[in-house]
């Protein structure tokens, strides 16, 4: 057993191929093995929960295109402060739910009209996955100013398929770094509380550990007013990731390019990166989306 811990290898589980196991987890040390034995509890008990519902938790995973492997279980536990239940709830219930939610998302275009709707919510590019920040993550870029909806499901939707490409062209990756930008939002056009709630809900309870930082640029007083809400449903971690800027121009430019190369950030925002955004070669361009007719039929 201790030999499968040390490998991580255990039954179907297996670390993704081109994932370095933190230290925590690597280093051989007794404080490893402990972390790896509640890996492998949590596992095993998610299998559990499967069978009990009469469902091979692989098979669901699957379905739901999410790879079941033990960074998706490391995420939980880490997330969770290496405890096995969070609210007395097992994280391997929190698991087993994020499985099941995910065949409700485009991930990719998975049920019937999800083209339409991506096409719709993605046509201004107020959402939009492209280049990477200088720790090597996948890079999402947020525009509130470019709403087109305002409709908080449809949005958080568009929203998870941003995320999940970003994560699926970057395999090796653990989490995902995010500039929002702030410039041109008014009371008139912000984004609607309900869309950021559900995707605090969301990140929490289905996508944790995946956020690197948080960069909220050209920040003003909408942002500020929108942000003593907001701020109060994230957890101390997450705070802890929030970088607002409120300056512009060279001084907005030397703060950004300390966390992303020139070559990844936006010409908006004094970078060297000119994104001409159209929804059809945006999609288009997603090699896990290609041959599905509702997109491209």
């Amino acid at each position: 057993d201790e030999h499968d811990l040390r490998v991580g290898e255990w039954g179907r589980w297996r670390w993704p191929e081109g994932f370095d196991p933190p230290g925590m987890l690597s280093d051989g040390s007794p404080e490893a093995l402990s972390r790896l034995a509640m890996l492998k509890e949590v596992t095993e008990a998610l299998e559990q929960l499967g069978e009990e519902a009469g469902e091979c938790v692989f098979d669901l995973a699957a379905r739901s295109c999410q790879a079941l492997d033990l960074k998706f279980a490391f995420r939980y536990l880490d997330a969770a402060t290496w405890l096995p239940h969070v609210k007395y709830k097992p994280l391997s219930q929190y698991m087993l739910e994020t499985l099941t939610w995910r065949l409700e998302q485009p991930l990719p275009f998975r049920w019937e009209g999800a083209g339409a709707l991506l096409r719709g919510e993605l046509s201004t590019g107020k959402f939009v996955a492209h280049g990477k920040d200088r720790s090597g993550r996948p890079l999402v870029y947020i525009w509130p100013a470019r709403e087109n909806t305002w409709k908080p499901e449809q949005n958080i939707q568009a929203l998870v398929y941003t995320f999940e490409r970003a994560y699926q062209q970057n395999p090796g990756c653990l989490d995902v770094a995010v500039v929002v930008d702030c410039q041109g939002v008014g009371i008139t056009n912000g984004p609607a509380l309900g869309t950021i709630s559900g995707l605090i809900n969301v990140l929490g309870s289905h996508m944790p550990r995946r956020l690197g930082f948080l960069a909220f640029t050209r920040a003003n007083y909408v942002f500020y007013s929108l942000w003593k809400v907001a701020e109060t449903m994230l957890s101390d971690v997450t705070r802890r990731k929030v970088t607002v800027l409120s300056s512009q121009g060279a001084e907005l430019r030397e703060a950004l390019t300390e966390l992303i190369p020139p070559e990844s950030l936006d010409d908006a925002l004094g970078g060297d990166a000119t994104i001409n955004f159209d929804v059809d070669a945006y999609l288009a361009d997603d090699p896990y989306l290609h041959g599905c007719e509702d997109v491209y039929g």
